[in-house]
C-alpha cells in the first residue's frame, strides 16, 4: 500500500514536471516566433532575422530549390522564414511567386491573412497582398487591398504602381492613369502602364 502511494505521487509529480516543461518550451517558442519585421528592436531579434534570411532565403536554399523546380522544398524555406517573421516582405513576395508558378495560387492567401491579422498597420503587406490577388485574377479584391495600403501610407510608391496596373487590368483607364501619375510624382521612374 505504501509503494502504491509513492508510485501515485511520483506519477503526479512527473505529470506536473512534464506539463511545466511543455509550458516553458511553448512560451520560449512563442517568444521567438511572430516577430514584426518592420519593428525589430533588440539585437537578439536582428541576429535572428539575419540568420533566418541568410540560411533560408539565400542561393543555397530557397533559390537552389526554386531553380531546380522543387517548389515544395522552396516553400519549406519560406514557411520557416514566415514562422518567425510573418510579414517578411521578401518571403511573402517569393511565396507569391512559388504559388503562382506551381499553379497553387491560393497557397499564399493564409500567409498574407496571418501577416495582416498580426500586423495590420503595415501598408506594404496590404499592398503585396493586393498585388497577389490581382495576379490571381481577383482584381476587385486586389484593388480593395491596394487602396487600404495607400490609405495607410500615401507615399507608398509601389502601392500606386500596383494599383495603376490593377485598374488597367480592370479596364478603369482613368483611375489607372491617376495612380500611375501619383507613383511618378513620388519618384517612380519605370514603366507602369502598357500605354507608357
Amino acid at each position: 500500500m505504501c509503494t502504491t502511494s509513492y508510485t501515485r505521487k511520483f506519477e503526479l509529480i512527473l505529470v506536473f514536471v512534464v506539463f511545466n516543461v511543455f509550458l516553458v518550451c511553448s512560451s520560449v517558442s512563442a517568444e521567438n516566433t511572430n516577430k514584426d519585421y518592420f519593428t525589430i528592436r533588440t539585437s537578439q531579434d536582428r541576429r535572428l532575422l539575419r540568420n533566418v534570411e541568410k540560411y533560408h532565403l539565400g542561393q543555397d536554399k530557397f533559390w537552389k530549390w526554386y531553380n531546380a523546380g522543387k517548389f515544395s522544398l522552396a516553400l519549406g524555406e519560406l514557411k520557416f522564414v514566415l514562422r518567425y517573421f510573418p510579414n517578411h516582405p521578401k518571403a511573402l513576395q517569393l511565396l507569391s511567386l512559388v504559388a503562382l508558378v506551381s499553379k497553387k495560387s491560393s497557397l499564399a492567401i493564409p500567409f498574407f491573412q496571418r501577416a495582416i491579422t498580426l500586423y495590420p498597420q503595415h501598408a506594404l503587406t496590404h499592398a503585396q497582398y493586393g498585388a497577389y490577388l490581382v495576379q490571381m485574377g481577383l482584381i476587385e479584391e486586389g484593388i480593395v487591398k491596394l487602396n487600404v495600403a495607400i490609405n495607410k501610407n500615401a507615399k507608398l510608391v509601389q502601392g500606386y504602381v500596383w494599383l495603376a496596373q490593377a485598374y488597367e487590368k480592370n479596364g478603369q483607364s482613368e483611375l489607372a492613369r491617376r495612380a500611375a501619375e501619383r507613383a511618378k510624382v513620388l519618384g517612380y521612374k519605370g514603366q507602369i502602364l502598357d500605354t507608357d
